[in-house]
């Protein structure tokens, strides 16, 4: 397993949606696409940055479709300062 970086726009919007989701639902998602949310931390600049570890970038680009959150770039982490 691998771990991947990506951004949404509009952190207001997509903050208020992922607080409002059942966690259960994001649990069966994430379950689905082998994904393993480490953080999310939306931004003062207007983007929520997502930390998760996954199979591959496609997978959390599913993930992310899956439920109904827009993904941007998808970068893959190799070490964390």
């Amino acid at each position: 397993m691998r771990t991947f970086m990506d951004v949404h726009d509009d952190s207001t919007r997509l903050g208020k949606e992922i607080r409002l989701m059942p966690q259960s639902a994001k649990d069966a998602k994430a379950a689905e696409f082998n994904i393993e949310e480490v953080d999310w931390d939306p931004r003062s600049d207007g983007n929520v940055v997502c930390l998760l570890v996954a199979p591959d970038a496609d997978a959390v680009r599913s993930y992310h479709a899956a439920l109904g959150i827009p993904c941007g770039d998808v970068t893959e982490v190799s070490g964390l300062v």
